[in-house]
Protein backbone atom coordinates (compact mmCIF):
# COMPACT_ATOMS: atom_id res chain seq x y z
CA UNK A 1 0.00 0.00 0.00
CA UNK A 2 2.65 2.05 1.01
CA UNK A 3 4.82 1.82 -2.26
CA UNK A 4 1.31 2.72 -4.49
CA UNK A 5 0.77 6.03 -2.38
CA UNK A 6 4.35 6.83 -2.93
CA UNK A 7 3.47 6.29 -6.82
CA UNK A 8 0.51 8.08 -6.85
CA UNK A 9 2.25 11.53 -4.94
CA UNK A 10 5.08 11.29 -7.74
CA UNK A 11 2.89 10.94 -10.42
CA UNK A 12 0.54 13.95 -9.46
CA UNK A 13 4.01 15.86 -8.14
CA UNK A 14 5.62 14.71 -11.97
CA UNK A 15 2.13 16.17 -13.85
CA UNK A 16 2.27 19.48 -11.66
CA UNK A 17 5.83 19.85 -13.29
CA UNK A 18 5.25 19.11 -16.77
CA UNK A 19 1.94 21.56 -16.37
CA UNK A 20 3.27 24.69 -14.82
CA UNK A 21 1.63 24.60 -11.45
CA UNK A 22 4.19 27.14 -10.23
CA UNK A 23 2.97 28.68 -6.65
CA UNK A 24 -0.38 27.02 -6.80
CA UNK A 25 -1.39 24.08 -4.62
CA UNK A 26 -1.50 20.82 -5.99
CA UNK A 27 -3.78 17.95 -3.67
CA UNK A 28 -2.83 14.30 -3.73
CA UNK A 29 -5.07 12.02 -1.62
CA UNK A 30 -4.46 13.46 2.17
CA UNK A 31 -1.57 15.07 1.04
CA UNK A 32 -1.12 18.81 -0.35
CA UNK A 33 1.62 19.67 -2.25
CA UNK A 34 2.58 24.41 -3.12
CA UNK A 35 4.72 24.04 -6.56
CA UNK A 36 6.93 26.56 -6.65
CA UNK A 37 9.91 27.86 -9.00
CA UNK A 38 12.43 30.10 -9.54
CA UNK A 39 13.41 30.96 -13.72
CA UNK A 40 14.75 34.11 -12.73
CA UNK A 41 17.79 32.39 -11.25
CA UNK A 42 19.07 30.80 -14.63
CA UNK A 43 22.05 32.14 -15.58
CA UNK A 44 22.85 33.15 -11.53
CA UNK A 45 26.24 32.04 -10.05
CA UNK A 46 25.11 28.80 -7.64
CA UNK A 47 25.90 30.54 -4.46
CA UNK A 48 23.39 33.69 -5.18
CA UNK A 49 21.13 31.35 -6.43
CA UNK A 50 21.05 29.27 -3.31
CA UNK A 51 21.63 32.19 -0.94
CA UNK A 52 18.30 33.97 -2.84
CA UNK A 53 16.30 30.39 -2.25
CA UNK A 54 17.52 29.99 1.39
CA UNK A 55 16.44 33.62 1.99
CA UNK A 56 13.07 32.78 1.09
CA UNK A 57 12.54 29.33 2.19
CA UNK A 58 15.15 28.67 4.80
CA UNK A 59 13.54 25.25 5.47
CA UNK A 60 14.46 24.09 2.05
CA UNK A 61 17.25 21.52 1.47
CA UNK A 62 19.47 22.93 -1.87
CA UNK A 63 21.42 20.47 -3.71
CA UNK A 64 23.47 21.39 -6.46
CA UNK A 65 24.70 18.47 -9.69
CA UNK A 66 26.66 19.11 -12.38
CA UNK A 67 24.90 19.00 -15.62
CA UNK A 68 25.44 20.42 -18.90
CA UNK A 69 21.97 20.46 -20.16
CA UNK A 70 19.94 21.36 -16.38
CA UNK A 71 17.23 18.83 -16.99
CA UNK A 72 15.42 18.21 -14.00
CA UNK A 73 14.97 14.86 -12.97
CA UNK A 74 14.09 14.71 -9.40
CA UNK A 75 11.76 16.68 -7.55
CA UNK A 76 11.24 16.13 -3.72
CA UNK A 77 8.80 17.80 -1.07
CA UNK A 78 11.17 20.54 0.18
CA UNK A 79 14.32 20.05 -1.91
CA UNK A 80 15.66 22.39 -4.39
CA UNK A 81 18.26 21.03 -7.05
CA UNK A 82 20.54 23.77 -8.70
CA UNK A 83 22.06 22.28 -12.02
CA UNK A 84 24.92 23.86 -12.58
CA UNK A 85 27.33 24.08 -15.72
CA UNK A 86 31.21 23.61 -15.57
CA UNK A 87 31.42 27.88 -14.73
CA UNK A 88 29.39 27.72 -11.51
CA UNK A 89 26.12 29.30 -13.53
CA UNK A 90 22.71 27.35 -12.96
CA UNK A 91 21.49 25.95 -15.92
CA UNK A 92 17.92 24.69 -14.81
CA UNK A 93 14.82 26.49 -13.59
CA UNK A 94 15.31 25.97 -9.92
CA UNK A 95 11.73 24.22 -8.64
CA UNK A 96 10.80 22.07 -5.79
CA UNK A 97 7.28 21.49 -3.89
CA UNK A 98 6.19 22.02 -0.19
CA UNK A 99 4.22 19.86 1.59
CA UNK A 100 1.16 22.03 3.04
CA UNK A 101 -0.34 20.78 6.15
CA UNK A 102 -3.91 19.91 6.04
CA UNK A 103 -6.44 19.00 8.75
CA UNK A 104 -8.27 16.13 7.70
CA UNK A 105 -11.81 16.07 7.49
CA UNK A 106 -13.64 13.24 5.36
CA UNK A 107 -12.26 9.53 5.80
CA UNK A 108 -13.99 8.04 2.75
CA UNK A 109 -11.63 5.28 3.17
CA UNK A 110 -13.51 3.61 6.30
CA UNK A 111 -16.86 3.15 4.71
CA UNK A 112 -16.89 -0.18 4.98
CA UNK A 113 -14.71 -1.20 8.18
CA UNK A 114 -15.89 -1.97 11.61
CA UNK A 115 -16.99 1.43 13.90
CA UNK A 116 -14.10 0.54 15.74
CA UNK A 117 -11.27 -0.03 13.26
CA UNK A 118 -12.98 3.45 11.84
CA UNK A 119 -12.97 4.94 14.72
CA UNK A 120 -9.12 4.29 15.63
CA UNK A 121 -8.07 5.74 11.99
CA UNK A 122 -9.88 9.16 12.68
CA UNK A 123 -8.66 9.36 16.11
CA UNK A 124 -5.42 8.63 15.11
CA UNK A 125 -5.67 11.54 12.09
CA UNK A 126 -7.83 13.75 14.19
CA UNK A 127 -7.32 13.03 18.07
CA UNK A 128 -9.15 15.86 18.99
CA UNK A 129 -12.36 14.77 17.44
CA UNK A 130 -15.19 13.66 19.08
CA UNK A 131 -16.24 10.59 17.67
CA UNK A 132 -19.97 10.00 17.75
CA UNK A 133 -21.54 6.32 16.25
CA UNK A 134 -24.98 7.25 15.17
CA UNK A 135 -27.42 4.76 13.45
CA UNK A 136 -27.62 5.51 9.54
CA UNK A 137 -31.28 6.05 9.73
CA UNK A 138 -31.08 8.95 12.52
CA UNK A 139 -28.10 10.91 10.65
CA UNK A 140 -29.93 14.23 10.56
CA UNK A 141 -28.83 16.98 12.70
CA UNK A 142 -29.09 20.92 13.17
CA UNK A 143 -26.53 21.55 15.25
CA UNK A 144 -22.46 22.13 13.58
CA UNK A 145 -19.87 21.65 16.01
CA UNK A 146 -16.51 21.18 13.91
CA UNK A 147 -14.81 18.82 16.15
CA UNK A 148 -17.72 16.44 16.40
CA UNK A 149 -17.37 13.43 13.56
CA UNK A 150 -20.37 10.85 13.48
CA UNK A 151 -19.68 7.70 12.58
CA UNK A 152 -22.97 6.16 10.30
CA UNK A 153 -23.20 2.80 10.78
CA UNK A 154 -25.72 -0.14 10.27
CA UNK A 155 -27.02 -2.66 12.21
CA UNK A 156 -24.04 -4.19 12.29
CA UNK A 157 -21.84 -1.89 12.99
CA UNK A 158 -20.27 -1.22 9.63
CA UNK A 159 -19.37 2.40 8.92
CA UNK A 160 -21.81 2.98 5.75
CA UNK A 161 -21.78 6.93 5.30
CA UNK A 162 -18.24 8.78 5.07
CA UNK A 163 -17.43 10.65 8.46
CA UNK A 164 -17.24 14.05 8.22
CA UNK A 165 -16.25 16.78 10.73
CA UNK A 166 -19.31 18.64 11.88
Amino acid sequence: MMKSTMKVHFLILALAVTSGFCGQVIKSDKHLYKYRKWPDLRGQMVESAAAHIHSEHPEFSIKVRYSKNGINSEILPNNVFLYEDENGYVVNEPESVEEVPVEITIWPEVVGLEVEEAKDIILNEKPEAKVQTVLSANSKTDDLDVDRVKIFVDSHDLVVETPRSG
